[in-house]
């Protein structure tokens, strides 16, 4: 049976380094790759504006004027009981 070699401590003279790696080779330019991306991101972000503006922008809360007449009421009433008349 073999016995377990020592472990080596990582400060240890023994243990070399390895040696640096060369940075990598940066990204070739691909101009054409570049504006088919573009396109279809700014077509993208049209449709989110459509969207938008049919969807939620109709739908947005408004003051009321300030030239307004009257007593604001919310817009739906509770019907009366029909049960509550009888007496």
């Amino acid at each position: 049976m073999r016995e377990p070699e020592p472990r080596r401590r990582a400060n240890s003279p023994d243990v070399s380094t390895p040696a640096p790696l060369a940075p990598p080779d940066p990204l070739k330019p691909r101009p054409v790759l570049f504006k088919a991306v573009s396109a279809i991101f700014a077509l993208w972000v049209a449709f989110l504006v459509v969207l938008y503006f049919k969807t939620v922008y109709p739908r947005r809360s408004s003051a009321p004027r300030p030239d307004a007449r009257g007593v604001l009421r919310p817009e739906t009433q509770a019907a009366p009981d029909p049960r509550a008349d009888k007496n």
